[in-house]
């Protein structure tokens, strides 16, 4: 990844901004399951070797990650895709709904 400053990025952990999604070790079976329906989106919606954009760009409260929007190769925020598509939810901090029902 080539930054604006011309500095090169191996690799970065990105969180969606603003989106929520299922974890893959979650806590019941549906959470699981949403969670691979998810991670298969988005490897749809942004393959490896894309091009991607970020945006709003922020360090994340773990090391080593940043939140940010990101946007596939058409244009498209991929977080709003996934909520639109029921594999996330509008996430703004604090509490996360359960996917387990």
């Amino acid at each position: 990844m080539l930054l604006n400053n011309g500095d090169r990025v191996k690799s970065v952990s990105v969180r969606l901004r603003n989106v929520d999604t299922p974890e893959l070790h979650g806590q019941c079976d549906a959470e699981i399951k949403m969670a691979n329906s998810a991670k298969q989106r988005l490897g749809e919606l942004i393959p490896v070797g894309s091009n991607i954009e970020i945006k709003n760009i922020k360090d994340d409260k773990y090391a080593g990650r940043i939140d940010a929007n990101v946007f596939d190769s058409r244009g498209r925020d991929v977080g709003t895709i996934l909520i639109k598509e029921k594999l996330g939810h509008s996430y703004s901090g604090g509490k996360r709904k359960s996917w387990c029902k």
